[in-house]
């Protein structure tokens, strides 16, 4: 019964997380960036040396001008790769210019 009210607490934390970060994906400049960041909300997601142990995980520190308003572990896939969430505490993501087509896989076009 503990076991699963530990695995409960751990989709809360990640889906919490997932849901109230901001990471914006269309060009802004520095100054907008900034702006954005200075009204963004950011949960305290899992520290640098918890994404290093998770595999494939890219740690991004908070950095206003490139509008990461939050410190994120994240997992970039590449074409044709799964982006379905997996179970960890890193959020999967399409790696730049591809798009995650219909939830499944990673696509350099949107279908």
């Amino acid at each position: 019964m503990a076991y699963i009210y530990s695995n409960m607490f751990i989709m809360i934390i990640v889906l919490s997380t997932c849901m109230l970060t901001v990471w914006t994906q269309s060009p802004q400049t520095p100054a907008q960036c900034r702006d954005l960041c200075s009204r963004a909300f950011c949960m305290s997601g899992p520290e640098r040396q918890i994404c290093q142990r998770i595999r494939g995980a890219t740690f991004l520190a908070y950095n206003p001008d490139k509008c990461q308003c939050c410190q994120q572990c994240v997992k970039y896939r590449s074409e044709g790769q799964d982006c379905r969430a997996d179970n960890s505490l890193a959020r999967v993501v399409c790696a730049q210019g591809l798009f995650c087509d219909q939830g499944i896989r990673c696509v350099a076009t949107r279908v």
